[in-house]
Formats: structure tokens, sequence, C-alpha cells
């Protein structure tokens, strides 16, 4: 799938979609979740963590394709 999200914005938090480099990191912010998946981000609609930013673990972006499920650990499921 390709989602995007409609309210884009590039501040830190807030609007967009979420992304961390691995699922594990992306427990700090939904300890609760059960699946993860694997995503390309295009460069020029991503926001990249800033030095200033209170979570330089994620960035957001304004669409993704979705490739596959993965588990805790980032493997292919």
């Amino acid at each position: 799938s390709k989602p995007t999200s409609p309210d884009w914005n590039d501040y830190e938090c807030g609007s967009g979609l979420h992304f961390s480099p691995a699922p594990l990191m992306a427990l700090e912010f939904a300890p609760d979740a059960k699946h993860f998946v694997a995503c390309r981000i295009r460069l020029d609609e991503m926001r990249t963590p800033q030095q200033s930013d209170e979570y330089p673990q994620k960035c957001k972006a304004k669409s993704c394709e979705v490739f596959y499920e993965v588990d805790r650990k980032g493997n292919k499921i």
C-alpha cells in the first residue's frame, strides 16, 4: 500500500507519518504495538531529525510505500 498524510507538515511532532529506523525504537512511541512494517520513504518528502529535536530516533514523511511485515528485530516475516 501507499499511505499518504493529508495533514503533512514539517514540524518534529504531529501531522504526517512517523517512522523509526528499527521496530524496537518505535516501541518508545507505541509500546503496545504488535505489528511492524518495512517502508520506503522518498527523501524529498521526509523530515530528517534535527540536532535540536526532542526525538532524534524518529523521522516523518508525507507518504511511504509499505513493503512487508517485519518482526521486532526488523526481519521479514
